[in-house]
């Protein structure tokens, strides 16, 4: 929590000095503090009802995001990438989760990947979220 309130900080301390967007890192930091799982404008996505679990869930996006945020400015590499999603993703409980909510959570995962260029997860986010990779 103590690293997450420091990265947004310093996020929101570069947007006020106006310094753009532009590192992969700065863009993961974008992501902390928003409500990750609050219903979908377009109807898609219902969101997280319970507002306990979207507390905690929330919590865990936004660590996730700042552990991938010092992995992109420390220039890691994939597997060391694929590590922090097993380990952030690995703290989920999947069997808390509706299939609509644990989607969200893949999906949300897939986009930090996207961030590194890295477009499959080695079977991480099948496991979490079916119990088996089908690949």
């Amino acid at each position: 929590m103590k690293r997450t309130l420091i990265a947004l900080t310093l996020f929101v301390s570069a947007q006020v000095a106006g310094m753009p967007i532009d590192t992969p890192a700065q863009a993961l930091l974008a992501k902390v503090g928003h409500d990750h799982f609050a219903a979908a404008s377009d109807g898609l996505y219902t969101g997280v009802s319970d507002s306990s679990l979207k507390t905690q869930l929330n919590a865990k996006i936004d660590a996730a995001a700042v552990a991938f945020a010092n992995a992109a400015s420390t220039k890691a590499s994939a597997p060391q990438i694929l590590a922090i999603l097993k380990e952030h993703l690995g703290g989920i409980d999947r069997e808390v989760l509706d299939t609509e909510d644990a989607e969200h959570v893949a999906g949300l995962f897939e986009q930090m990947l996207d961030g590194f260029g890295i477009q499959g997860s080695d079977g991480i986010l099948n496991n979490w979220l079916y119990g088996f990779d089908p690949a």
